[in-house]
């Protein structure tokens, strides 16, 4: 057999497209006293299986907390099988989780969740990017400070969310497993040095965050808060805090 052909057969024995019982594989591979060569394979299988269920364990470890070892496992096993790895790096093994979840009969809030923690993931290995400050801002003055746009930091995502995911995450994280909370809300994932943060915003903040992402004037994201009550010291007040928080990247007067 020629080295692709052996190569191709090794390779869909081990993503589990061809059984081990496979007449090829007892032909091809080298079998012994101690061990025929699809009990070799199956140990390859088994070890190339559970190592990407583990990296997929590292990269939803509140997913797998929520469902138990067990049945974290079986999704895992067939989410591989479904979408096995097409990318050097593992860390993108994970990427179409959420969707294949969306599929499968399980928790209404999972899907939300796995997108959650890959998003935190996204967010990690996104590009830093130096913040602009608050007093840069102000030192552009009042009359400038209507028609400023801000552009944000790479490390920093967005999700819309029909459930209360950030609830359900912290609980998950200080060890309880409430029930799906059906609320639309909206929650930003973002970076400041190696740690990842995410936080739920109210309703009208992130109205705002979405007006000045599209690139709207600070006035225009203003009026994001004008139902608000005192609503320039609110819509001030979150302006602030993204300086703050560090996800404003450049100020374009």
């Amino acid at each position: 057999m020629k080295l692709e052909a052996l190569q191709t057969l090794f390779d869909g024995v081990l993503r589990g497209d061809v059984p081990e019982s496979d007449a090829r594989v007892r032909e091809t591979f080298i079998s012994d006293a101690k061990l025929a060569a699809d009990a070799r394979l199956h140990i390859y299988a088994d070890m190339f299986l559970v190592r990407q269920v583990d990296a997929l364990r590292g990269e939803f470890p509140l997913v797998a907390t929520l469902l138990g070892d067990d049945a974290f496992f079986e999704l895992a096993q067939k989410y591989i099988r479904a979408h096995p790895s097409e990318h050097p790096d593992i860390g993108q093994l994970g990427r179409k989780l959420a969707h294949f979840i969306r599929g499968h009969d399980v928790r209404v809030d999972l899907a939300e969740l796995a997108e959650l923690e890959y998003a935190r993931s996204i967010v990690f290995a996104a590009k830093d990017a130096e913040p602009a400050s608050w007093d840069a801002l102000v030192a552009l003055g009042q009359d400038a400070f209507a028609s400023v746009r801000v552009k944000f930091v790479p490390a920093m995502h967005t999700l819309a969310f029909t459930h209360d995911i950030a609830a359900l995450a912290e609980a998950l994280n200080e060890g309880e497993r409430p029930e799906a909370i059906e609320a639309k809300t909206t929650v930003i994932v973002w970076r400041q040095g190696f740690d990842v943060f995410h936080v739920a915003l109210p309703e009208a903040e992130a109205d705002a965050l979405s007006r000045a992402r599209a690139g709207a004037t600070l006035a225009e994201v203003c009026d994001a808060f004008a139902n608000e009550e005192d609503a320039a010291n609110v819509a001030l007040s979150a302006i602030a805090s993204w300086f703050n928080e560090g996800w404003i990247a450049q100020i374009v007067a």
